[in-house]
């Protein structure tokens, strides 16, 4: 009874060890691309209007951080260490994941001030 256990217990972990991933970048890959779909349901999940941003929002780390999930501001925090830097990306981030359903200030307020300086459509398309 005990050499069967054994056996079967040695059947498991050999099957167990196959199925994962062989290659350590393969494995990487798989990590960050489960971050990546929390981060994105997080984004998701938030409760966005569609009125647009008061003034404050764009000057204020404070007011600018509620747009930010706490997932991606974690994210962000170990990729830079300035803190305008992480909320400018991770404003861009949440409008690229959510375009029709939320006007986030920092994405809203260049493009504003670029149509006033330039006023070229076609860079604005660009960067859009």
């Amino acid at each position: 009874m005990i050499c069967f256990r054994n056996m079967a217990e040695c059947v498991i972990n050999d099957k167990w060890y196959s199925q994962q991933q062989s290659e350590i970048e393969d494995e990487r890959l798989r990590v960050v691309i489960a971050a990546v779909k929390l981060i994105k349901a997080q984004i998701r999940e938030m409760d966005c209007d569609m009125k647009y941003p008061v003034i404050t929002d764009f000057g204020e780390l404070e007011s600018s951080r509620q747009w930010i999930s706490t997932l991606l501001t974690a994210v962000m925090q170990n990729i830079t260490c300035d803190e305008r830097n992480q909320v400018a990306l991770s404003h861009c981030v949440v409008q690229a994941a959510r375009p029709r359903s939320c006007i986030v200030p920092i994405p809203l307020g260049l493009g504003v001030s670029l149509d006033h300086t330039v006023g070229s459509e076609w860079l604005l398309s660009t960067l859009c």
